[in-house]
C-alpha cells in the first residue's frame, strides 16, 4: 500500500471549521480508510479483528519529567458499543467506526494516523511533546491467549502479543 495521511488533526481545516462539514466529511473519510485497512486483513487472513495494539515511545523536549523516551501505548478496544453525535442517540460498534475508537481511547491534543512502509502509524501531540505509536490488529485469537485481558495492562499486552507476532502490514 503506498504511503499516505488518513488524518491529520494539526491541519487548518480543523481549527478554521472544527464542527463543521469539513470536519465530518474528514471523520467519514477516515473511518472509512480504516474500515478498508481493517476489512482487507479480515479477508485477507481469514480472521476478525477485535482491536488494535498501538505501541510506541515518547518524545519530550522537556527530558524525563514528560517521559521522554518512555514506552507505552493505547489497546483500542472495537468491540464496544458506543453513543456518539450531538443528540446522544445514535449508537455505532465501534468497529463502524475505529476513528472514534482510536480517538476516544488516546490522549493528545492533536492526532495524525499515516501509512508509511506498509504500517499504520498513529501519532498524538500535546503541549509536552509527542507519542509515536504502530499498530497491530488484534484477532479474537489473540485475546483467547491473553489470560484476562481486563486486568493486564497495556504493556503486558504488547509484551505477550509481540512475543509472537510484528507490528500489521496493511
Amino acid at each position: 500500500m503506498k504511503d499516505m495521511t488518513i488524518m491529520d488533526t494539526t491541519d487548518e481545516i480543523f481549527y478554521e471549521d472544527y464542527d463543521g462539514v469539513e470536519y465530518e466529511i474528514a471523520v467519514d473519510d477516515a473511518n472509512f480508510d480504516l474500515m478498508t485497512l481493517i476489512k482487507n486483513y479480515e479477508n485477507r487472513y481469514h480472521t476478525d479483528v477485535q482491536g488494535i495494539l498501538l505501541t510506541g515511545s515518547r518524545s519530550s523536549r522537556y527530558g524525563a519529567i514528560s517521559g521522554n523516551g518512555a514506552r507505552g501505548g493505547w489497546y483500542v478496544d472495537l468491540t464496544k458499543l458506543t453513543t456518539i453525535g450531538y443528540d446522544n442517540k445514535k449508537s455505532y460498534y465501534l468497529a463502524n467506526r475505529p476513528y472514534q475508537a482510536i480517538v476516544d481511547t488516546v490522549s493528545g491534543d492533536d492526532l495524525e494516523i499515516t501509512i508509511k512502509d506498509n504500517r499504520l502509524y498513529v501519532s498524538t501531540f500535546d503541549h509536552d511533546g509527542s507519542n509515536s505509536t504502530v499498530a497491530t490488529f488484534v484477532t479474537f485469537s489473540d485475546l483467547e491467549k491473553l489470560d484476562n485481558l481486563d486486568y493486564l495492562s497495556t504493556q503486558d499486552i504488547d509484551n505477550k502479543i509481540h512475543a509472537y507476532k510484528k507490528p500489521t502490514r496493511v
